[in-house]
């Protein structure tokens, strides 16, 4: 009995430590593959990342007008010199339609103790919204290209699709909802 007890105890502190700092509910359910901004605000707020006021733009090409939210690692943006943040595009109905985010570059075989905020966030959150482990392939088939090498993982299924450039300095990431 006192194993089964402690058994219950360690997967409920594991479950906790996982919402806290890596995956959790980003309100993710019908109608909203991506999450509700509710959801994401209170995630990403909690991780400890600096909200930007909300601002509007309209995509050239497009008649919408997104609300974007920005959030940002500032302190790690200052150590690093490179911008890391997250950006979620909200349509008109209020809906999540696009998450972006860039971080740093952490190589090809990263220590997952050195992550910061926002690849700790996209890990996560790429793998809840349907994209799995993120694999990588050679992109240009492996040749090197104006003298730079990268990678790209991708995933779509029938609501969203992802999209994951790893280039040094920086790796992006844009995950879309199909409507």
């Amino acid at each position: 009995m006192k194993k089964l007890l402690v058994a219950i105890v360690l997967v409920a502190v594991a479950i906790l430590a996982y919402r806290h700092f890596g995956g959790g509910s980003y309100g993710i359910g019908p109608g909203h593959p991506l999450g509700r901004l509710s959801a994401l605000d209170s995630h990403l707020t909690r991780m400890g990342l600096e909200k930007q006021p909300a601002r509007e733009i309209t995509p050239d090409g497009f008649d919408v007008t997104f609300q974007v939210h920005e959030y940002a690692d500032v302190e790690t943006s200052k150590l690093t010199g490179i911008h890391e943040g997250v950006k979620l595009f909200v349509n008109e109905a209020g809906r999540v339609c696009c998450v972006n985010a860039q971080f740093r570059f952490y190589g090809d075989n990263p220590n997952p103790f050195e992550y910061t905020n926002i690849p700790r966030f996209i890990i996560a959150y790429w793998h809840d919204v349907g994209g799995g482990t993120a694999r990588f392939e050679p992109a240009g088939g492996g040749r090197n290209i104006f003298a730079r090498r990268y990678e790209i993982a991708t995933f779509a299924n029938d609501r969203i699709e992802g999209k994951w450039i790893k280039e040094a300095p920086v790796e992006r990431i844009q995950i879309t909802t199909r409507d």
